[in-house]
């Protein structure tokens, strides 16, 4: 089966964020006002984009049925999220999960973000938690904790949920204007900043809010909150705004190069011939009728260079 995985990866430079992630461990921006996913999540549940491409490279998109053995019958309403067969993933991109099918990639959507200069806090963490966890309950939940004993109460959380039983990783990291200050103390005063300038000039409370093409079009401002520590999950703010993000780029990398995903999966077959050509050569006779699993590649790549160059002998394997 092989090792298989998600991954979410932040570079940091300065105020400069760049965000890369594949499958469905996501990240969050708290600027102690506004709450924002730095992620596009590849869960398939969630993502129509990603559930359409699957669709046209033939795949069928359906939860596990009731039979617990493979998709669920057409109009039959399954169990748990949608999935992806043949497979069964839960999300759409990860690595390692080729023999899910050639549409399964670890190809990653990147974003580039200029973070505030007040400071801001980015929480990375695997599905684990946030299936239990909202992404405005965890900022509220650390939003007087330092990082340490932040990431050490998002676990305890996770902990006490008897609901979800998954490994859970958390990482949580400030990004502040100066080392003498901390995120909960630059926090409170942004957010009372925020709260200061919203009452001189309060939107409508029946207002709308506009439609958007932006990556955080998804979320909606609570223009019912009046608590200056409250945390809101809104749309991108402009730069000049407290605890204002600015988006630079925003990157699919399987739209940008097209021809990245045959590439991969034609590497992905080399490697996968190479190694069963291998394991073939170099297993003893006795042992034949073992599965090729059973040996490893590095093994059968020494034992290779060992009969190359005469070395081998009747012990080899």
């Amino acid at each position: 089966m092989g090792y298989r995985t998600t991954v979410t990866a932040i570079i940091t430079t300065g105020w400069l964020v760049t965000v890369a992630n594949i499958g469905d461990s996501s990240a969050i921006v708290d600027t102690g006002s506004t709450v924002l996913e730095l992620t596009r999540s590849h869960r398939i549940h969630t993502n129509v984009e990603e559930q359409e491409r699957l669709k046209q490279g033939g795949c069928t998109i359906a939860s596990l049925g009731f039979h617990l053995q493979g998709p669920a019958k057409p109009n039959e309403p399954g169990v748990g999220p949608l999935r992806v067969w043949p497979g069964g993933l839960c999300v759409s991109r990860s690595i390692g999960d080729h023999d899910a099918g050639q549409e399964v990639v670890p190809v990653p959507h990147i974003r580039q973000l200029m973070m505030p200069s007040s400071g801001s806090r980015l929480i990375l963490g695997s599905d684990g938690l946030w299936d239990v966890l909202s992404q405005k309950a965890v900022a509220q939940q650390l939003k007087i904790l330092t990082t340490k004993p932040a990431a050490a109460s998002l676990m305890a959380s996770v902990a006490r949920d008897l609901r979800i039983q998954d490994d859970v990783t958390v990482i949580v990291v400030d990004i502040l204007p100066n080392a003498t200050t901390s995120f909960p103390s630059q926090q409170l005063r942004v957010a009372q900043l925020h709260h200061t300038l919203r009452m001189h000039d309060p939107a409508p409370v029946s207002a709308e809010p506009k439609a958007s093409s932006s990556m955080f079009s998804c979320f909606k401002r609570n223009s019912h909150s009046n608590s200056p520590l409250d945390v809101e999950e809104g749309s991108l703010s402009q730069p000049s705004a407290p605890g204002g993000v600015q988006l630079l780029s925003d990157l699919d990398c399987l739209k940008v190069y097209p021809g990245l995903k045959d590439l991969i999966n034609d590497a992905f077959a080399r490697a996968d011939a190479f190694s069963k050509a291998c394991e073939a050569y170099c297993r003893p006779q006795s042992q034949s009728n073992m599965p090729l699993s059973n040996w490893s590649l590095s093994k059968s790549l020494e034992m290779v260079k060992r009969k190359s160059t005469g070395l081998s002998s009747e012990h080899d394997g």
